[in-house]
């Protein structure tokens, strides 16, 4: 096999990885635009109030930041594994972690009182 036929075989594999030489194409005009988004992991850790078995509602910190949910009065901060998402990107660091490490470290120092959400 010839290296320009080796070459073309790969891209071709490439593209269908892709989602096919239309996807390919969309993609790169994307970048090329500004418009792409390369998350930065595929799930993160997020601190999210959970009120448990009382309540039917998973509220996000942003809910109320100090102490409990704005809707029942009642919850505590937990870790929830979610898949990354573009708005978890400004969260990065604050409510949301890259691994389970860093968001315990953050739940720990905020139940001592030493870091507020």
């Amino acid at each position: 096999m010839d290296r320009l036929t080796k070459y073309s075989e790969e891209c071709r594999a490439l593209a269908d990885e892709c989602g096919g030489l239309d996807r390919l194409r969309e993609l790169a005009e994307a970048d090329r635009d500004g418009r792409l988004v390369v998350l930065p992991a595929k799930t993160v850790f997020e601190l999210t109030w959970d009120a448990g078995p009382d309540c039917d509602l998973i509220c996000p910190v942003s809910v109320d930041g100090e102490g409990c949910c704005s809707f029942c009065d009642k919850g505590e901060l937990c870790i929830y594994e979610r898949k990354c998402r573009q708005e978890h990107i400004e969260q990065i660091g604050k409510t949301v972690f890259l691994t389970r490490e860093e968001a315990e470290a953050a739940l720990e120092a905020k139940r001592d009182g030493s870091t507020s959400m």
